[in-house]
């Protein structure tokens, strides 16, 4: 098993049940089996990327997975030409949730590893990338004697999806943009309960997602614009434009 996405748990098989210990039922001391919540089926990540393909209609610049196994197989199946980069703040929680629940090995060079990934998800630039990978050549075969080759090699696997933000301008290195808007669509979701109406309560939404797509073109109070919007430094007039309407209508 490898670090996978945010949240993943271990769950019990399908049908898996476990005895309460004995004390804890009824005075006849009986022992009751309490099954396990099943787990939730997996997604198709193939027909999600290949919905996601054919609803876009630009060519994509890059994915940000957080590297769980198959939608990271999905994507390169469904994007072969589209560079993928793996959330670094991902991965830097999983990889130690990784070897304190799931690694049952050789602990003896866990902590040299951790350290040397802690410092890859830390890298920024180029240079940086260049230190990183020339500390881990001297590293690597003490950790190959370690016993933890198997785990060294994994890493080697994912370090061109580590640094795919280095080589290709404007592409993130985490996805916490898209989780910050997931957050915000996450509360008003849960105060749609409070709407008396379903079309009023997914207005709602629509005028959220619709500032989040529009604001930043609009907004004059991004630092180092000296006070101009990214329109206007464009040469754009969007003095009197009805965001709201230009949006139903350029949909």
């Amino acid at each position: 098993m490898v670090p996978t996405a945010a949240g993943t748990g271990v769950v019990p098989p399908w049908g898996h049940s476990s005895p309460l210990p004995r004390g804890t039922g009824p005075p006849s001391n009986r022992q009751f089996r309490t099954p396990f919540r099943p787990a939730p089926p997996e997604p198709n990540w193939t027909k999600v990327f290949l919905d996601l393909r054919d609803q876009v209609q630009y060519p994509l610049k890059g994915l940000v997975l957080d590297g769980f196994p198959p939608p990271m197989a999905a994507a390169r199946a469904v994007f072969p030409e589209t560079p993928t980069q793996i959330c670094l703040r991902h991965s830097q929680k999983q990889w130690p949730r990784y070897l304190k629940y799931w690694y049952r090995g050789p602990t003896r060079g866990i902590p040299a590893l951790l350290k040397l990934i802690n410092q890859a998800v830390l890298v920024r630039t180029k240079v940086q990338r260049e230190l990183l990978l020339a500390e881990w050549k001297a590293q690597r075969p003490s950790l190959v004697r370690m016993g933890i080759a198997a785990q060294v090699e994994r890493m080697e696997e994912l370090f061109p999806h580590y640094f795919a933000f280095l080589d290709h301008p404007g592409m993130p290195a985490t996805n916490g943009m898209i989780e910050g808007l997931i957050r915000q669509l996450s509360r008003k979701i849960h105060t749609t309960d409070g709407y008396w109406r379903a079309d009023n309560a997914w207005n709602s939404l629509r005028l959220l997602i619709m500032r989040h797509r529009f604001h930043s073109f609009a907004c004059s109070r991004i630092p180092g614009h000296n006070g101009y919007s990214p329109l206007e430094l464009a040469g754009v007039d969007a003095t009197g434009m009805s965001w709201i309407d230009f949006s139903q209508t350029n949909n």
